[in-house]
């Protein structure tokens, strides 16, 4: 694997993992306005498949053939 690729993921590990773990204190400790809408956002990805996710962008032109 490329050493330019290894930094990229280590960056990118970096910098997700702290605003995940304060996003998951947010949504479990605080009470605030939207935050059923935040955690449904958040839990998305998880909840819609891969495959339906990519026949939509398809559909809308967003990746070619």
């Amino acid at each position: 694997m490329p050493v330019a690729l290894q930094l990229a993921a280590f960056f990118a590990t970096a910098l997700a993992t702290p605003i995940a773990l304060a996003a998951a204190l947010a949504l479990v400790r605080g009470r605030f306005p939207g935050r059923d809408a935040l955690q449904s956002f958040l839990l998305a990805p998880l909840v819609v498949p891969a495959i339906v996710t990519g026949l939509a962008m398809r559909s809308i032109g967003l990746t070619e053939v």
